[in-house]
């Protein structure tokens, strides 16, 4: 998001892969997704180091997840940040002055 480009110029935002899966699996869980291929999909997720494979994977798992009526869940997966101001609130916090 800009305002991480802003404090970090120069830098990429990585996401932590645990607490993404960690989000995904209780997500998935909690709403009763129990197809083997979504829960297949969503382990291998981050299996590569290549970005674009990862993306390639988290596309698929979204159009899988709307296919069984959880897209809602998919979604969740584009980014950290419910919204700008939310991002500039989380990167405030880690500020170093």
């Amino acid at each position: 998001m800009e305002a991480i480009r802003e404090v970090f110029a120069g830098t990429e935002h990585l996401r932590c892969r645990f607490h993404v899966l960690k989000a995904l699996f209780r997500r998935l869980h909690k709403a009763k997704v129990w197809e083997a291929l979504v829960w297949e999909k969503a382990r291998k997720l981050f299996k590569s180091e290549d970005k674009r494979t990862v993306v390639r994977r988290v596309l698929k798992l979204q159009a899988m997840l709307e296919a069984v009526g959880k897209g809602s869940i998919g979604q969740r997966l584009k980014g950290p940040f419910q919204d700008e101001v939310s991002a500039r609130k989380h990167v405030a916090l880690f500020r170093v002055y």
